[in-house]
């Protein structure tokens, strides 16, 4: 029986590996197809963790997608998960992800603020200075005050990270592993990162966090020294990066 829920286990986890690998690179479609078979496997196993991790990843896809009322309905069951399991990193990046989605496509500033306060509470208490997805308190902060002022959150390095903190350490693993014990599978990993440069490119100004991540880590795949400002809200996935994934 332990087997058995070893391998349900593991069997979800790869899913949701091999789901982000596919967000990742501009397929929301196959990742979404993913998600849905490790969901039921992370509930079977009794992995509350798991699945609050992925129902926000999903949520993350159907945002993306431009269908905010699904992901919505998902970020509302990842958030009790992510408090019942103690995450408070994560329940801090799911607060986040909503404040930004409501804000930005269903236009819900108040209830947008108020999650985004939530979040900013949450690292507070907790002593924590970034949530899940590596933003700072300094950071959400700023885009509190832009969310009061009512202004558009695109646009340079205004706007919060948000990325999925899984999808961030898939990206820092892969990145540190073709620089260092698989530099065979370095094309591979390029070519994925150049895909989703260009579906980051093609979302607009609100994709422009994105776009200068992505330009920062095929920069540093060519060699080449990193170049993103400290208090960007990718700033320390690129410094992971170059601690070696640590």
């Amino acid at each position: 029986l332990r087997r058995a829920v070893g391998d349900r286990a593991g069997e979800a986890t790869t899913l949701n590996n091999m789901a982000l690998v596919y967000a990742a690179t501009g397929q929301p479609q196959r990742a979404l197809a993913l998600y849905e078979q490790a969901l039921p496997l992370m509930r079977a196993v009794g992995d509350r963790a798991g699945e609050a991790t992925t129902l926000n990843n999903m949520a993350s896809v159907y945002h993306d997608t431009g269908q905010p009322q699904q992901a919505l309905a998902l970020y509302e069951q990842a958030l009790p998960l992510m408090r019942a399991v103690g995450d408070r990193a994560g329940e801090a990046t799911t607060l986040t992800n909503l404040a930004v989605l409501l804000y930005q496509s269903l236009q819900r500033i108040p209830e947008a603020v108020d999650s985004l306060q939530q979040a900013i509470l949450v690292l507070e208490r907790t002593g924590l200075d970034r949530d899940a997805s590596g933003a700072t308190l300094d950071r959400l902060r700023s885009v509190l005050a832009t969310m009061q002022r009512g202004e558009p959150l695109g646009g340079g390095a205004s706007g919060p990270a948000t990325l999925p903190a899984e999808q961030i350490r898939l990206v820092v693993a892969n990145t540190v592993a073709v620089l260092t014990d698989v530099p065979e599978k370095h094309a591979e990993w390029r070519a994925a990162i150049t895909e989703r440069l260009q579906h980051a490119q093609q979302q607009g100004a609100d994709w422009q966090i994105e776009v200068e991540l992505y330009t920062t880590i095929l920069a540093m795949l060519d060699g080449q020294a990193a170049d993103l400002p400290a208090d960007h809200p990718y700033a320390e996935v690129i410094a992971a990066i170059e601690r070696g994934g640590q």
